[in-house]
């Protein structure tokens, strides 16, 4: 990894692995070697915009996301101090020890981790680990076969075409293995352990890649379906869903999320009529459930939507 030089925000880089072994077939080059050629080149370790001096000596990306999430305090706190001794330590990139985030559905999760990466510009994906019974999806599929690829991460690191992006195990605990394509918990292991991280053997590459500097963030409604040696790995963090108190700032985000998912100015969005929002509020501070909430705030929004079709766009 490449750290500051003169200029602390300087754009890092990290390599993941240093060079791919050519694949041929009856003589024939074919297309691995190419395809994945990224990895073998500096790519970029993001999120440093993001690390500037934020309120009470915290960092920027901290402040941002107690704006837009506040009931998400401990998750982060835990990823702040690690931020803070990066920036200090002059690595000024997104990093920090595998976490898993603890609590019931519909709390924000898997939207806190992409909300990191909108906000620190930095590339997130998530893979839905509760629908996995095996663990084909995370390991490479071995060269020779025809459906022959990498790890998921250096997957993404390549097509992301970024040494740290930020990848998300959802519902981590419901995950299953099976016999002939093993267990996803299994395989995590040597993805986590940052000593087998930073030489992860690939059998699709051929090669060592490097996986130290990926952002994890896993999801688990519970503890109870985690592997031990899996648990120990990962920092876990307990939290909560929004409160009564956080309906505002829920309301200014569905209709952020709204605006970005119908392609629309904000300002065509029409305000909430003050009647329909005391209802919304009551009506959350009985389930408490951001989905509910979404769904009755969109229509809503549907029964105020102006006729016009004009000036959206």
């Amino acid at each position: 990894m490449k750290s500051r030089s003169a200029d602390i925000y300087a754009q890092p880089t990290h390599r993941p692995c240093a060079a791919i072994p050519a694949e041929t077939t009856d003589g024939l080059r074919v297309g691995l070697q190419d395809r994945y050629d990224a990895l073998t080149r500096p790519l970029p370790l993001k999120g440093g915009g993001a690390m500037g001096p934020g309120s009470d000596f915290g960092v920027l990306l901290s402040d941002r996301l107690r704006s837009s999430l506040p009931w998400m305090e401990p998750a982060i706190a835990a990823i702040e101090r690690q931020l803070k001794v990066a920036v200090w330590a002059g690595r000024p990139w997104l990093e920090w020890r595998p976490l898993c985030l603890v609590g019931e559905p519909g709390v924000g999760k898997s939207h806190f981790a992409r909300e990191i990466g909108r906000l620190s510009e930095t590339s997130c994906a998530v893979l839905d680990l509760g629908a996995m019974h095996d663990a084909a999806a995370l390991v490479p599929v071995s060269r020779g076969w025809t459906n022959a690829k990498p790890c998921w991460p250096a997957e993404m690191m390549a097509s992301f075409e970024c040494a740290n992006p930020i990848l998300v195990l959802d519902e981590i605990e419901k995950s299953g293995g099976s016999r002939r394509n093993g267990d996803p918990q299994k395989a995590l292991l040597a993805m986590l352990e940052p000593s087998t991280a930073a030489a992860y053997f690939d059998t699709c590459l051929m090669t060592n890649v490097d996986l130290s500097a990926i952002c994890w963030i896993a999801t688990a409604n519970s503890t109870d379906g985690l592997m031990r040696p899996l648990a120990s790995r990962l920092d876990i963090v307990h939290v909560e869903g929004p409160q009564v108190e956080h309906f505002d700032v829920l309301v200014r985000n569905v209709v952020a999320d709204l605006i970005a998912r119908w392609q629309v100015v904000p300002s065509s969005i029409p305000e909430v009529p003050t009647r329909a929002r005391k209802v919304l509020r009551e009506a959350f501070a009985r389930h408490r459930s951001v989905r509910t909430l979404k769904r009755h705030l969109e229509a809503v929004l549907a029964t105020t939507i102006p006729d016009r079709r004009d000036g959206l766009h």
